[in-house]
């Protein structure tokens, strides 16, 4: 297994069986991504082409002259079988099906013709991702074979869905989250969510582990398997198909069974993964974990410019099963004698109002005080990029520093910190790191992203116990 999860992750050569000159077909798609991102050695095969792309090209995989130990497959079903023969002769020891049409059908013939499929593979010693699917997706080596694409970091992806699969990397980019690995997985005919899980939990470069999943074929084995994996790095799952109607769409959209609710809530209570509602709070919790230390509890300190904004920020903390404690009376008499009296507030939160404005070394000043509190675990400081407070903003160097000032405090007192940046009114781009510091757009999804690094840190703790415990 190990080998075929290494070819298919790291190849040697990539077979694209279907490709084309036309880049409006899939098959044209997958080569020209490969080509973009200067893959070592891509093979199009095509018996109708002798170039495609600016590569020569060949009837099939058997022809191929170098090693090529993965194939991506876009033709139609029937060939299928004949192509993964091929696939057998040349020596490739992975192939990722693109085309649909199969168990996710609903009828009989499109699970026939699946089995089918697998039962070849296997004979071949070869095994499927997919059917339905695009495959495995490596930045670091320029295997992206579809025309989304990020840089290489630390995040490992496992989705069920191709499309979630391209816009995780398209707004992962933006993020800051780059990924190790990846792969869209379809109906998992063969190559199922806990054998990507697997490979990822031994992978050094994958540091997170996140999924987007419908359902699974062997409960037992994926709750043993996330258990084990989630001792070791975190796990985020996105679990899709949860209401009757979603349970519905997932069978159409993949063949999957998805499982009552109730299974699922028990799996993450008893594995430590932690649970995500969208693709959103995914890619903020991802976030968190890539780059803020775990949370050794859940006091958090608010500081920020504004009244109303203070106020309905403690409400999200504490919406978001966090607490907002008052700061201890030292703590307090120290943020005295450092916040102007006029208009401001320093029990927690901190409302620094328009003297912010005025001195933006000001918020840097009362982070660090704060984060001396004992009591205080992590630390949210939040304010309008232009509108409100227009000097803190307009000069990119004030803020570059700032970011550079609050990573040090954090890497000094090790307490997750995370900025909240409100809409600006400027139309620019939304910013999600100040250097290490997590950038959110709102009080909500900084606390929510908190609360699932503290849900990580506690099962943690738990885990640790058990296992002195059984010791």
């Amino acid at each position: 297994m190990l080998d075929h999860l290494k070819a298919a992750f790291n190849p040697q050569g990539v077979a694209v069986v279907g490709a084309s000159n036309d880049i409006q077909k899939f098959g044209g798609i997958f080569t020209e991504s490969l080509k973009s991102a200067h893959f070592a050695h891509i093979y199009p095969v095509n018996p109708k082409e002798r170039e495609i792309m600016g590569l020569q090209a060949y009837p099939s995989v058997k022809d191929i002259p170098g090693p090529c130990d993965y194939a991506i497959i876009s033709v139609p079903a029937e060939k299928i079988p004949n192509v993964i023969k091929d696939c057998a002769v040349k020596g490739v020891k992975t192939v990722s099906i693109f085309t649909a049409g199969f168990g996710e059908s609903g009828g009989k013939e499109g699970k026939r013709k699946e089995k089918e499929i697998v039962e070849v593979a296997h004979q071949g010693n070869i095994r499927v991702i997919g059917p339905n699917c695009l495959g495995a997706f490596c930045p670091e080596v320029g295997l992206t074979p579809f025309l989304a694409s990020g840089g290489s970091g630390g995040f490992g992806f496992i989705s069920q869905s191709g499309g979630h699969m391209e816009e995780f990397c398209r707004l992962g980019k933006k993020y800051g989250i780059g990924m190790s690995k990846g792969v869209s997985y379809g109906n998992a005919s063969d190559l199922d969510s806990t054998d990507f899980i697997e490979y990822l939990e031994e992978d050094p470069q994958t540091k997170v582990i996140g999924l987007y999943i419908e359902g699974v074929k062997e409960g037992s084995r994926f709750l043993k398997v996330v258990r084990r994996a989630s001792s070791k790095k975190p796990i985020i799952i996105w679990k899709g198909g949860t209401t009757e109607a979603g349970t519905r769409a997932a069978a159409s959209h993949t063949g999957s069974l998805t499982g009552s609710q109730v299974i699922w809530d028990s799996l993450f209570k008893q594995t430590g993964a932690i649970k995500v509602n969208d693709l959103t709070e995914l890619l903020d919790t991802a976030l968190a974990f890539l780059y803020l230390p775990l949370l050794k509890g859940k006091n958090v300190a608010l500081i920020g410019a504004g009244g109303g904004a203070s106020v309905s920020g403690v409400d999200d903390v504490e919406r978001s099963r966090l607490t907002v404690p008052p700061f201890s009376p030292p703590m307090r008499e120290e943020l005295e004698g450092l916040i102007p009296p006029l208009g401001t507030s320093m029990r927690n939160p901190v409302d620094l109002s328009y003297f912010l404005m005025l001195d933006p070394g000001l918020m840097v000043k009362t982070v660090n005080l704060a984060a001396r509190d004992p009591r205080i675990d992590s630390l949210i400081v939040f304010y309008w990029p232009d509108s409100v407070v227009p000097a803190f903003y307009a000069a990119s160097q004030v803020v570059e520093g700032i970011g550079k000032e609050l990573e040090i405090i954090q890497g000094v007192f090790k307490k997750p910190l995370i900025a909240v940046l409100y809409e600006s009114t400027s139309g620019e781009d939304e910013q999600h790191l100040f250097g290490k510091i997590p950038v959110y757009p709102t009080v909500a999804r900084a606390a929510r992203a908190l609360f699932n690094l503290a849900a990580r840190s506690e099962y943690l703790q738990r885990f640790s116990d058990r296992v002195k415990f059984e010791i």
